[in-house]
């Protein structure tokens, strides 16, 4: 066997470490979902408002889009949510931290 063939091929899960944080699909996601959401809640409250003011027979249409528009925004608030969990810091990693510097004695002299 190769070389080559032992290594794993990019993009799959090797149970290696984690990309850093700005280079995943995490972060376009964060982004759109960013986006959505407030776009969708201004949506619904429109559509919301619309709903009220007509008393023709569209109401039930201003509702529906309305209903479906705060519903989006749900499920946007939802994948931030998922998002900014998957983008923790894992605290079982074995990676190490940077170094703690210990303010005890500077030499073992004064440990003994």
């Amino acid at each position: 066997m190769t070389a080559s063939a032992a290594r794993p091929t990019p993009g799959h899960d090797s149970g290696g470490p984690r990309p850093p944080v700005g280079t995943g699909p995490l972060a376009p996601r964060l982004a759109w979902a960013g986006i959505a959401l407030p776009v969708f809640i201004v949506a619904a409250t429109l559509c919301a408002v619309a709903a009220d003011i007509d008393l023709a027979a569209a109401r039930a249409l201003w509702i529906l889009a309305a209903a479906l528009c705060a519903t989006a925004a749900l499920i946007a608030w939802a994948d931030i949510l998922v998002v900014v969990h998957r983008r923790r810091p894992d605290p079982r990693s074995t990676t190490p931290g940077p170094p703690i510097d210990n303010a005890g004695p500077a030499s073992t002299a004064d440990r003994a």
